[in-house]
């Protein structure tokens, strides 16, 4: 009963399970603001208008923005959700969440965030994790015995940091859930764009947001139109 609480509600998730650092440096819990608050509203309709996964479209979002409004916490705060106890009607099982960021210290600090999301998760709904050797977690069994691993490999589910300096982010993954922030200063090629935009096999339940403070309208709309994009512009 708890679970399906916490998988309905995105403001009970993030204020029950998860921990941020304020601008003070104190770790608290995680409240969500009034744009937190429009964002999560817009997912929570989505899963909502489409309850069935196998019939549900993948959701575009574009976010406007000025700084400092906490949309890349509340995304990776759904993204973590997503791979850890599911959405609303999924599962979290062999999911992959994946971050783009505009630079190698907002990775970093998206790194730290995902790592203090984990850290502190209630045990009852902690995952296994294996070791990253770079940044993000991979939630599965961490043992080495295969024997163990096929028994209980657990969720096999990644949440995945890189940078706009990888021209090449995310090719060859099938990713889930893809957040790329400060979209204006992405090298992503046209190519690698739209791959990690366009929903994947089964027309999977997966969600793409794009954050902008400086916004290309005339390149991403072209983009858009070219590979018949819709969602919610925020």
């Amino acid at each position: 009963m708890i679970l399906r609480k916490l998988k309905d509600d995105n403001h009970l998730y993030f204020r029950k399970c998860l921990k941020i650092k304020d601008k003070k440096a104190h770790i608290v819990p995680f409240d969500i603001n009034d744009s937190q608050g429009r964002l999560n509203q817009i997912i929570l309709d989505h899963y909502t208008k489409y309850p069935d996964p196998d019939k549900r479209p993948t959701l575009y979002i574009i976010i406007l923005k000025a700084r400092q409004q906490g949309m890349s916490t509340a995304t990776v705060g759904v993204f973590f959700k997503a791979i850890t106890i599911g959405m609303p009607g999924d599962t979290p099982y062999q999911k992959t969440a994946m971050v783009i960021s505009y630079d190698e210290d907002s990775a970093q600090t998206i790194n730290e965030m995902s790592d203090r999301f984990y850290q502190h998760l209630p045990s009852e709904i902690k995952p296994m994790k294996r070791n990253s050797r770079g940044k993000g977690l991979i939630l599965e069994n961490p043992t080495n015995v295969q024997a163990e691993f096929e028994k209980n490999p657990g969720l096999q589910s990644k949440f995945l940091i890189d940078t706009a300096n990888n021209l090449y982010a995310g090719s060859g993954k099938t990713v889930n859930y893809v957040h790329i922030s400060e979209l204006s200063l992405c090298r992503l090629s046209l190519n690698g764009f739209c791959a990690l935009c366009e929903p994947q096999v089964n027309n999977s339940p997966f969600m793409r947001l794009f954050c902008h403070q400086r916004f290309h309208t005339k390149s991403l709309g072209y983009t858009a139109s070219k590979n018949h994009f819709s969602g919610y512009l925020l």
